[in-house]
């Protein structure tokens, strides 16, 4: 008798804590979200690179370990920065030059070789945590240890 009136509340509980919306849900923090952004890279032989946005999509979610890679603050590579209103930098974000491929191959003699691949143009997506603050992306080019801004969407 006692297991039967167990079972009953048991079934109750759990039909009243599935119409309850909020029952068993941890709140969103502010960095639920990121952002997709799509650009354009061209490689022109008298100005350097030339790049130009292509799409953004916002999403829920969050990045694993994202972390400001300072190791690829190297010449010839991009950075990200999110900025807020005031154009502060909120986030920065290093990106391997996406003109520069590395290709994997198994040679002739069998071992393995890796070789670089210089393209003139690609796209290229990457990801980046966003936060409400968020109005502005600027994207730059690392040449000698100094950024040239090449890009600025409004959001």
């Amino acid at each position: 008798m006692k297991v039967i009136l167990y079972l009953i509340v048991l079934v109750i509980g759990n039909h009243v804590a599935a119409q309850n919306p909020m029952y068993g849900l941890v709140p969103e923090k502010d960095t639920d979200s990121m952002l997709f952004l799509t650009y354009y890279v061209k490689h022109v032989p008298e100005t350097g690179l030339s790049i130009k946005h292509l799409k953004t999509i916002y999403a829920k979610g969050r990045i694993k370990d994202f972390n400001q890679n300072l190791s690829l603050h190297k010449n010839g590579n991009l950075i990200c920065t999110l900025r807020n209103e005031q154009q502060q930098i909120i986030t920065t974000l290093y990106i391997k030059n996406p003109l520069i491929k590395s290709v994997e191959f198994v040679n002739n003699t069998g071992q393995l070789q890796k070789r670089l691949i210089e393209q003139t143009n690609t796209d290229f997506t990457f990801r980046i945590p966003v936060t409400k603050e968020v109005k502005f992306v600027t994207m730059g080019h690392i040449t000698n240890q100094t950024i040239q801004t090449l890009s600025t969407i409004k959001l």
